[in-house]
């Protein structure tokens, strides 16, 4: 099996936390949001159908929040978190678009990027 295919719609949980590998999971319109703002100055808005596009082809960590213990993310899930990874899966991976919501900062999730960062698993 290829790393590709490994990677492709992982779930990790925690309490209420869910990270999610499944672009699919990603609702556009909140992402499309986060581009607009000051928070996340280096990007911009996308048609939708482009960013839709963008998030397939890449590799995608959606980090949710659900007021149950959610696996899979559950329609009540809120998308508190972002980063993608342009990759050939193989030996190149370039992270971008890293980004946790202002009214969930400070709860730790950094050490998720920066596990992400070096290459970390769990």
């Amino acid at each position: 099996m290829s790393e590709a295919s490994e990677l492709q719609h992982q779930t990790w949980s925690k309490d209420q936390y869910t990270i999610s590998t499944d672009p699919s999971l990603i609702p556009v319109k909140r992402l499309n949001e986060a581009f607009a703002s000051d928070d996340m100055y280096w990007a911009i808005p996308s048609p939708d159908s482009v960013l839709r596009e963008t998030l397939d082809g890449s590799l995608c960590f959606g980090l949710y929040q659900s007021q149950l213990q959610p696996q899979p993310p559950q329609p009540d899930s809120e998308l508190i978190g972002f980063a993608r990874l342009i990759t050939d899966h193989s030996t190149f991976a370039w992270l971008t678009d890293v980004h946790i919501w202002r009214s969930h900062q400070g709860r730790g999730f950094r050490e998720v990027a920066d596990r992400l960062r070096e290459g970390g698993h769990g």
